[in-house]
């Protein structure tokens, strides 16, 4: 099934993660992946589903803007720990002490 059939529109998943195409691919939809280069923030002040919102926002904002007739699904993940926001890993030793 596509959605360029379906709707006339092509489909980009604006994200590496394997386990997002794993959902993609259980719908048996074609896609494209794209990843946007633009920088995550993360802003304490505000909770993790509202820097998570803005991170995908902002991500999936920067693939639309490169690919006009398209649908893009973006998202961001954010893990948080007894209130603390757990900043993502730089290595594999940083991600075995989290």
């Amino acid at each position: 099934m596509t959605l360029e059939g379906e709707i006339g529109l092509k489909l980009i998943l604006g994200s590496g993660s394997p386990r997002r195409k794993d959902i993609l691919n259980l719908f048996n939809l074609r896609y494209d992946v794209e990843i946007s280069n633009v920088e995550e923030s993360i802003n304490e002040s505000f909770s993790p589903q509202i820097n998570s919102m803005y991170n995908a926002y902002i991500k999936g904002a920067d693939i639309k803007n490169k690919n006009k007739d398209c649908i893009v699904l973006a998202a961001d993940t954010i893990v948080q720990l007894d209130g603390k926001i757990l900043l993502k890993r730089r290595n594999e030793d940083e991600a075995v002490f989290m």
